[in-house]
C-alpha cells in the first residue's frame, strides 16, 4: 500500500471545492504524508529564498532611485547642457 499525499488541493481553476493530492507521499512530517511539491519543510525554504530575493530587489531599485533624488537635489536649477562627467542624466524642467 502506497501513502498517499495528505494536502487537499483545488480541483479547478473556477472550482470552490478541494479534494487529497493525488500524488504519492514521499516526506514523512508530524505523521503525515507528503509528496515533494507539498512537503512543508520544502515550501518554507522555497518560500523564504524566493522572499530573499525580492528583498535584494527591492533595495537595489530603491538604492538606485535615492541615487537619482541626490543628483536631483544636488543639480537643482543647473541646466542639464552643463552637467558633465555623471552618470545620471537628471531631466530640466526649464524646457
Amino acid at each position: 500500500m502506497t501513502n498517499q499525499c495528505s494536502e487537499y488541493v483545488c480541483r479547478g481553476a473556477w472550482s470552490f471545492r478541494s479534494q487529497q493530492c493525488s500524488r504519492k507521499g514521499s516526506v514523512l512530517r508530524d505523521g503525515k504524508w507528503y509528496c515533494k511539491t507539498h512537503d512543508p519543510v520544502e515550501r518554507k525554504r522555497k518560500g523564504e529564498e524566493e522572499l530573499q530575493k525580492h528583498r535584494e530587489k527591492y533595495d537595489k531599485r530603491h538604492r538606485q532611485h535615492e541615487r537619482v533624488i541626490a543628483m536631483e537635489k544636488y543639480f537643482k536649477g543647473v541646466p542639464t547642457e552643463k552637467i558633465t562627467g555623471t552618470y545620471c542624466v537628471v531631466k530640466s524642467e526649464e524646457k
